[in-house]
């Protein structure tokens, strides 16, 4: 078959039902200031369809026209208890992407929470802004989430609709459940579940050429998307590493995509994770190869 396996220039989203339903509820929180979180294992598309939903806003959106809005993605460090002052952290946090810098130390001592606040959703409205999507939210604390959600409040005295989605694993449902003030405000839960076969079937064909290539027969193709969902369990980030990682091995190697190929990157790579471990449990003492070789060969 040759080798048509070049990756496409940015990772895809398949837009499955799962992250058009989470799309839909998430828009739906806009206009009443709602808040939504995102939750679900690491590598299973959040990032994604978060970027997806921003980028598809932006394509719609039309000065001239209200009811199209800007939203922005970012992802934020870790923002703990800083002397009392990390809900002005948090609100900072957010400033800094909507304006692109953050306050200075003057504005950041002297205005109180509210002020801050304030601030931020006039810098929104100036840019059209109405959805603010924070990713890796499970890092920050409590502290930080209720600033954030202060500047969702804020918005709603100004009469401008502004929606947060947190995004992230750890302990985030728990974080934002543990105090009124912020579950109340809580509109959506999203949670994200692995791709079924045949949206992983989509997700290959949009990153490689050969699953889409009606020269190859429907169930050989099937064959590969069925060992590969049943390799990555699903998770598109694992999916998307895998397949790099079968890239990597066709082009060195000159070979085909293949069955053959798929099975062989998944054991050697299931092997070296094993004796990783292995190594890394035993504190790097196991026998050297070179003495494991010499004891077998006296066993004989």
């Amino acid at each position: 078959m040759g080798l048509d396996l070049e990756l496409t220039a940015n990772r895809p989203i398949v837009p499955t039902n799962l992250v058009m339903s989470a799309a839909n509820r998430t828009l739906a929180a806009v206009q009443g200031c709602g808040v939504v979180v995102w939750t679900g294992v690491a590598g299973i598309g959040k990032t994604s369809a978060a970027r997806w939903l921003v980028s598809s806003l932006a394509k719609a959106h039309n000065p001239d026209d209200q009811t199209t809005f800007r939203a922005l993605y970012y992802q934020t460090g870790e923002i703990a208890a800083r002397g009392g002052h990390d809900q002005k952290h948090g609100i900072n946090s957010v400033f800094a992407q909507v304006s692109g810098v953050p306050f200075s130390q003057g504005v950041f001592k002297r205005y109180e929470v509210e002020g801050l606040a304030e601030l931020v959703v006039k810098a929104c409205m100036r840019k059209n802004i109405r959805m603010l999507l924070i990713d890796e939210a499970g890092c920050l604390s409590l502290g930080a989430i209720r600033g954030m959600i202060l500047v969702r409040d804020i918005a709603e005295n100004l009469s401008w609709a502004l929606s947060l989605v947190f995004i992230g694993m750890d302990d985030l449902p728990i974080k934002m459940e543990l105090l009124p003030q912020i579950s109340r405000r809580v509109h959506a839960y999203c949670y994200f579940d692995e791709y079924d076969v045949d949206e992983t079937k989509r997700l290959v064909a949009s990153l490689y050429p050969h699953f889409r290539d009606d020269r190859v027969a429907a169930s050989v193709i099937n064959e590969e998307v069925q060992f590969i969902h049943k390799t990555c369990g699903g998770i598109p980030g694992r999916i998307v590493t895998f397949l790099e990682q079968v890239h990597a091995w066709a082009r060195d190697m000159n070979a085909p995509l293949d069955l053959r190929l798929l099975q062989a990157v998944q054991l050697h790579s299931t092997r070296d994770r094993d004796r990783s471990l292995e190594d890394a449990r035993s504190g790097y003492n196991r026998i050297q190869p070179s003495k494991r070789r010499a004891k077998n060969d006296i066993s004989r």
